[in-house]
């Protein structure tokens, strides 16, 4: 089989001339649309001059849960992710968007993860 995202979405930054492309290939899911950028961890983007007015919640879409056991709502899981997101991004003051989504890719790439919402790839592609 070849690779089939299932979702996707791209976000633009006209000052940095980047885009983020937000990929999932997760065939056959039937849970909620999950936001991987949640408002705790666009708010703490914006602490970040790198970040600063790029990494939104709204502007990068949504992935979808494999099953709706996956995600219902702001569980457990989603408060434990954001808070170590939001920790990253106080304690990475210099973070680049490559640096955000290797970091997201990291958190999305962990076996919890993947069983929650397939394969989910941050790519951030710059035009300078």
């Amino acid at each position: 089989d070849g690779y089939a995202p299932a979702n996707s979405g791209q976000a633009y930054s006209p000052s940095s001339g980047s885009v983020v492309s937000v990929t999932q290939n997760n065939p056959g899911a039937t849970g909620q649309n999950h936001h991987p950028i949640s408002n705790p961890i666009q708010n703490a983007a914006q602490d970040n001059p790198n970040l600063k007015g790029f990494v939104t919640r709204n502007g990068w879409g949504t992935v979808q849960a494999s099953t709706t056991e996956d995600h219902r709502g702001y569980q457990t899981w989603h408060r434990d992710v954001d808070a170590k997101a939001v920790e990253w991004l106080r304690t990475t003051t210099d973070a680049t968007l490559a640096d955000f989504c290797n970091y997201m890719n990291g958190v999305y790439g962990t076996a919890d993860m993947t069983a929650r919402f397939g394969y989910v790839y941050f790519v951030p592609i710059s035009f300078r």
